[in-house]
């Protein structure tokens, strides 16, 4: 083992110097290298250092287990400053910083990030993208700040040959702390039961020019070399690596599971039970698995699919109950992987997938116009159709891959409950209506993350797929097309919509295969 690099993460801790910008490579539960946050804690809470830091993480870091929630260890006075973030439910804790304006705080997205390490590892200023036009990232509406302290220009409007583009500034990272599996005698870095990539070669080289410090934790060391094609970050790139034995491949899950990083591949008679397994593990509501199966109907003839984070997730594992093949589409999620059936409750992993590959180069296909049909889910929507996925004053969420996946797919199709916490009761062989406790569909939104018009504009096809109906956007306005069966359209919808919509000339009942769980859909 090169000794030089192995340390131990309290000394690679006393290395971050005041107001660094500390980049992560995680996906919310995924690959989180928790000593790094325990021991960064501690030595603030002995040396009131570092302070004035700036996270940045594309996915947002963190657990849904309150015990395990990483990031709230850095939510202390003067030790954080500044949040730039593609997902923001993993900064909850710092949700009333960000309300009270005591913190800065941007939602870029995650894909701009993402090639945002590319550009700081090139040492170039920043890179053109049509990713987020006519959005809230578009500095001619909030330039992805989320509060009225946020005042840094990070992107502003350009023309080239006469069209309008997004211009990134580069971030240069100072310190980056990246999880892998194992380090070699030499120092070199694979990842063979990391669920995903992400972009840990990419941010390394990032920090590695910007003169800064990168930092991996591994779960185990060998004294022989790897095999130079299974190295995902090379020695020289690396200033400390430490050893966490216990780490776990994603904090939702303690088990590992070899079929999520591509160690063994589950057989196919194998895959349908897995599936049953999933929906009993997380015993999803009956709204959610409507809208799943509803959606799952939109899968095919489409050939390149990619599921967001949410219900959507749902969406493969009740399309193959539903007996609908995944075979007969390619879906990826946007951290970077291609085939195989995404876990409904671990973003970033999937079951059997075909790549598992950079983050970066999946954003660069999605803005090339890759896809045929992107499934994503909904905050809010508001009377023209656009869609808010960052939040409210509240509470956030934050904007991840959305804008690239929505601006690449030529069918969008938005996942959402019709109300918040609305769905419906089966008891005694009745179902009865839930109508929840807030609007989802609304007059306004703060935070436009679906233009709608825009996206029309483009000539994409817009649908919103609820549990009691389905609504496209037809340019202007919405149009209930589908209803399912024992919901009242002026009662049930209607009633409960804050400003009016048409309704279609010929109104369908959505299919039974969405509503019966038994049944197998006949294409």
């Amino acid at each position: 083992m090169n000794y030089s690099k192995l340390t131990t993460v309290q000394k690679a801790v006393s290395e971050i110097p005041d107001n660094a910008i500390i980049a992560f490579n995680g996906i919310g539960i995924i690959g989180c290298p928790e000593q790094f946050f325990i021991e960064l804690e501690k030595r603030f809470g002995k040396t009131h250092h570092p302070k004035g830091l700036t996270i940045l993480s594309a996915c947002g870091l963190g657990s849904y287990n309150k015990d395990e929630d990483y990031m709230d260890k850095l939510n202390k006075p003067d030790m954080v400053n500044c949040i730039i973030t593609g997902h923001l439910t993993a900064f909850r804790s710092f949700f009333s910083r960000i309300k009270n304006n005591t913190i800065e705080a941007y939602n870029l997205s995650q894909g701009i990030i993402s090639m945002n390490y590319r550009e700081a590892a090139a040492r170039r200023p920043g890179f053109y993208s049509k990713a987020g036009l006519h959005t809230f990232l578009d500095s001619r509406h909030q330039g992805a700040a989320v509060n009225e302290i946020s005042k840094k220009k990070l992107v502003e409007v350009r023309e080239e040959n006469g069209e309008e583009y997004l211009f990134y500034h580069t971030i240069f990272p100072d310190v980056c702390v990246i999880r892998g599996t194992t380090a070699d005698v030499n120092g070199n870095i694979t990842s063979e039961k990391e669920i995903s990539l992400t972009d840990s070669l990419e941010l390394a080289m990032a920090v590695h020019n910007n003169g800064g410090k990168v930092f991996v934790q591994v779960e185990r060391t060998i004294d022989v070399p790897h095999n130079p094609k299974d190295v995902q970050i090379p020695s020289q790139l690396i200033d400390a690596i430490w050893v966490s034995p216990n780490q776990k491949q994603s904090n939702l899950q303690g088990d590992y599971s070899p079929y999520y990083c591509g160690e063994l591949r589950a057989p196919k008679i194998e895959i349908n039970e897995l599936c049953k397994q999933d929906i009993e593990r997380i015993s999803p509501q009956i709204a959610e698995r409507i809208i799943a199966r509803r959606a799952a109907l939109e899968m095919t003839g489409c050939k390149s699919v990619n599921m967001g984070i949410g219900i959507p997730l749902l969406v493969p594992t009740e399309a193959q109950l539903m007996g609908i093949s995944s075979d007969d589409s390619y879906i990826s999620i946007d951290t970077g992987s291609m085939g195989g059936i995404p876990v409904p409750d671990l973003f970033g992993a999937s079951l059997n997938p075909d790549a598992i590959y950079n983050m970066a180069s999946q954003f660069a296909f999605y803005e090339g116009g890759a896809l045929d049909l992107s499934l994503v889910g909904a905050f809010q929507v508001d009377k023209n159709g656009n869609v808010n996925v960052v939040g409210n004053e509240d509470t956030f969420v934050g904007i991840g891959g959305f804008d690239h996946v929505t601006l690449s797919a030529k069918k969008i199709i938005i996942c959402s409950r019709f109300r918040v916490s609305s769905g419906f009761t089966a008891e005694n062989n009745t179902i009865t209506i839930n109508h929840g406790r807030a609007d989802k569909f609304v007059e306004e939104i703060k935070y436009i993350s679906l233009n709608a018009k825009y996206l029309r504009s483009l000539g994409k096809e817009i649908k919103y797929i609820t549990e009691r109906g389905v609504f496209e956007f037809n340019g202007d306005n919405l149009v209930l097309t589908e209803v399912i069966p024992g919901v009242n359209p002026r009662t049930d919808i209607f009633g409960w919509l804050p400003f009016p919509v048409e309704i279609a000339e010929f109104l369908k009942p959505m299919p039974a295969v969405c509503y019966d769980f038994n049944a197998k859909y006949v294409g």
